[in-house]
């Protein structure tokens, strides 16, 4: 278990970092100024990290370990019985009040501002996703391998989300208009085949 001095420095180095993402994209951020920013030696950063990518890493873990929770406690409110649609549906929810709590940090996540941030996102949203799938495959028989699936429904859906920021719509509608579409894709045979 990390000493808590340790956890409090990199705790205190990743909220700078966050909060210097609100007002620069991730390629122009550089350890000489999250340093300067956070008040902290470069001796120490490099004490905790290998380099402004490790660190991301790191904040990646966080918001994995958020959605997590965040996830257990929608399945607590509104799936009980564990409905594989509401399964996806509490999963997008989990991403959308990500999107929402650390939209400083996800507006960068686009490929022509941050390609980095991006292929890291999509990383780490594949991978949940497709998890989803596989678990969720005796009940719904998707059609397509669980790869290309989850590949279709996290694009669809992120672009979604972003477009929507775009053009300036409120969240709850972007979180309404999102959940019905991923209710109706996975509802009808689009992407699942359904039972005889």
């Amino acid at each position: 278990m990390e000493d808590k001095r340790v956890r409090k420095t990199k705790q205190h180095l990743k909220q700078t970092a966050l909060h210097m993402l609100e007002h620069r994209t991730f390629e122009q951020l550089t350890v000489k100024d999250l340093c300067a920013e956070s008040d902290t030696s470069r001796i120490t950063f490099y004490t905790h990290y290998a380099d402004k990518y490790d660190l991301m890493d790191d904040v990646c873990a966080d918001l994995v370990e958020i959605a997590r929770r965040d996830y257990h406690r929608l399945q607590l409110i509104n799936n009980e019985a564990g409905d594989a649609v509401l399964n996806f549906c509490n999963l997008f929810n989990c991403i959308l009040n990500l999107f929402v709590e650390f939209y400083g940090l996800f507006q960068h996540t686009v490929v022509g501002d941050s390609p980095y941030l991006n292929a890291l996102f999509d990383r780490y949203l594949l991978k949940f996703v497709k998890y989803r799938i596989q678990k969720d495959q005796p009940a719904l028989h998707f059609k397509y391998p669980p790869e290309q699936t989850a590949g279709v429904l996290i694009h669809a859906l992120w672009g979604f989300l972003r477009e929507g920021r775009r053009s300036k719509q409120s969240i709850e509608t972007i979180r309404t208009q999102a959940l019905q579409l991923l209710q109706n894709l996975l509802r009808s045979n689009v992407l699942t085949q359904q039972r005889a």
